[in-house]
């Protein structure tokens, strides 16, 4: 009898660590998430106000290593590879990201099963347009964009982190 209770209380306490465990991996996933997003926010962000030239391409808030010519740059997203009727493929960058990070914020691991799978979806579609811009730029443009690369790069984590979430 004794014996029973020390097993149970031992389980309990095994059970109580491993959630605590999931908890802290849990949360760890939100934290890359929500950085992921802000990452994208801010490149996305930069590249829609270049887009629009509200600021040049080669502003000195952008890394040396990140910058393109102005010359490039413009022709990266004047192409049609950089727009999706009609609207720049970094301005709906930007609201992917912002949901992201909306999602992240306002509802973290408990989100509903509808947001969860409207993120999951709308991640699966950027990683798969991620997949043709980078061809479109190695390929057919032949333009090496680090920044363009880094939000590619961020889609893929951003849908590996929401699956590994839900």
């Amino acid at each position: 009898m004794i014996c029973n209770i020390k097993t149970r209380a031992l389980r309990s306490n095994i059970l109580d660590g491993l959630q605590d465990v999931l908890y802290l991996l849990s949360m760890a996933n939100q934290f890359a998430l929500a950085i992921a997003a802000t990452i994208g926010i801010a490149i996305s962000a930069y590249f829609t106000l270049v887009f629009f030239d509200i600021i040049p391409a080669n502003s000195r808030f952008v890394a040396q290593v990140c910058r393109m010519d102005e010359q490039t740059c413009q022709y990266v997203l004047h192409t049609t590879y950089a727009k999706l009727f009609g609207v720049p493929n970094s301005l709906l960058g930007a609201i992917f990201y912002a949901f992201i990070l909306y999602t992240v914020l306002a509802h973290g691991p408990n989100s509903s099963a509808f947001i969860s799978l409207v993120a999951t979806l709308s991640s699966v579609l950027s990683v798969l347009a991620s997949i043709y811009l980078t061809h479109a730029l190695i390929v057919k443009l032949k333009t090496n964009c680090v920044l363009c690369f880094t939000c590619h790069a961020l889609n893929l984590v951003i849908l590996i982190l929401l699956t590994y979430t839900g």
